[in-house]
């Protein structure tokens, strides 16, 4: 950050000269954005596999071991309780 306490006004006008030239142009900027959508959108995959179809993956299989292992219906268990 330039600090602008004290000074002529004209090293004032030079700080904030310097500080505008040193911006990123508009097209640093595009490219920056476009390489982060990308990976937004792999994270964003991620999670919901991680979240949501991991979770009942695991699911299904210890309801389909415990069929074959013990000969258990889990989902008649299920509704002789309710």
């Amino acid at each position: 950050m330039i600090s602008i306490k004290g000074g002529t006004s004209v090293q004032i006008i030079s700080k904030m000269k310097d500080a505008y030239d040193s911006l990123p142009s508009p097209q640093e900027i595009k490219a920056a954005l476009k390489g982060s959508i990308t990976t937004m959108f792999h994270l964003i995959a991620i999670f919901i596999l991680k979240t949501l179809l991991m979770p009942v993956a695991f699911l299904y299989l210890i309801i389909r071991s415990f069929k074959l292992m013990w000969g258990i219906d889990v989902n008649s268990l299920y509704n002789i309780r309710k």
